[in-house]
């Protein structure tokens, strides 16, 4: 039995570690394990540290990773005695344009994007340069048509390795082509990155493998449900479903259960294998679920992430970089072993495993 302790709650995984094949590695609706609200940039309930320089972090979402990252980047700020004030997207390009808005108007020292898309992010950056306000991306551009500091999230090598190990797990125990679901978001080079990574790993394990529908997920998990939900009653034949982040899995995976799908047996699926991307607690549980389909999960890093994006954030305001610098975080392939995961989030989500 898998106990998951996080913040003084306990969350209950079915089962034992089991037999996890071939797991080659890692937006929301109120069913995500956490969530954020949206905090006005002015409001003393969202800031941490007492040092001069004050520090915009605009959030794209309430998924888990997103709620995570936002704890995180204000417990680094108050440890390293900045002061960091989160604004959460909460998915919706015109609350984020909104949250640039007021950062500048609140007269913040930096502020801290991940834009929805490239062409989107150069418009909010261009106002906050020209506001005198030095602003940084991540994860989603480069933004179009003005210069800005860019954090690569990389993650096609190792949505590359995935996507080979699904093709092969297919092929060897379905005996089939690998036939694909990818729930992705349209204009988002993050999913781009992960998505085409995951794919291109799956064609060049097995040239017969093919994408049978890309539905935009939006990121979100009961959206991916409803998308899953019309790929299944389409009656189009499909073996692997990804996602462009954990939400977008866990939504494909409620409809399949729903259809009296997505099951396995001694962690062998039945009839699909699952990707996702995130790392959050929802996954984990279904990666060390024996009955789960869920058999790999890309894990971002936000204790690692949130790091990276504030030290550059000090630079640029210190001028130390400029506005030509280009950086990068990256992912971590969650084992499977529930002892290797329990270590892994014990540092980047706050999060034990009792694996006895």
């Amino acid at each position: 039995m898998h106990t998951f302790h996080r913040q003084g709650r306990r969350f209950l995984a079915l089962g034992s570690v089991a037999l996890l094949t071939l797991a080659a590695c890692g937006g929301s609706d109120s069913s995500a394990d956490t969530t954020a609200a949206s905090v006005e940039p002015t409001a003393t309930t969202s800031t941490a540290g007492s040092g001069d320089l004050v520090i915009g972090s605009v959030l794209y979402g309430v998924d888990g990773y997103q709620t995570q990252h936002g704890k995180a980047i204000e417990a680094y700020g108050q440890e390293i005695g900045v002061e960091v004030r989160n604004c959460n997207s909460e998915n919706d390009v015109t609350k984020q344009q909104q949250c640039v808005q007021d950062f500048i108007t609140a007269g913040v020292d930096g502020i801290i994007l991940q834009p929805f898309e490239p062409a989107v992010g150069g418009t909010l950056v261009k106002e906050s340069q020209d506001a005198g306000i030095p602003i940084i991306t991540w994860a989603i551009g480069p933004v179009e048509d003005v210069p800005a500091v860019w954090i690569e999230l990389s993650e096609y090598d190792q949505a590359k390795e995935a996507g080979m190990a699904a093709a092969i797990w297919v092929r060897e125990n379905f005996d089939a082509a690998p036939l694909i679901v990818d729930l992705g978001i349209p204009n988002n080079t993050n999913c781009a990155n992960r998505g085409t990574g995951f794919i291109d790993g799956a064609m060049e394990a097995d040239p017969e493998a093919k994408v049978v529908a890309q539905p935009n997920g939006g990121g979100q998990r009961q959206v991916s449900a409803d998308e899953m939900a019309t790929v299944i009653d389409s009656g189009v034949v499909f073996n692997i479903v990804t996602g462009c982040n954990g939400e977008s899995t866990l939504g494909a995976l409620q409809s399949l259960r729903a259809a009296g799908r997505g099951k396995a047996t001694n962690k062998v699926p039945e009839t699909e294998y699952l990707f996702s991307v995130d790392g959050t607690t929802a996954e984990v549980e279904e990666l060390l679920d024996p009955t789960s389909p869920l058999m790999a999960t890309l894990s971002l890093t936000p204790y690692d992430n949130v790091r990276v994006l504030l030290d550059t954030m000090l630079k640029r305001v210190n001028g130390e970089i400029d506005d030509t610098y280009v950086g990068e975080v990256r992912d971590v392939l969650l084992p499977p072993d529930c002892a290797a995961v329990s270590e892994i989030l014990q540092v980047q989500y706050d999060t034990t495993l009792d694996c006895s």
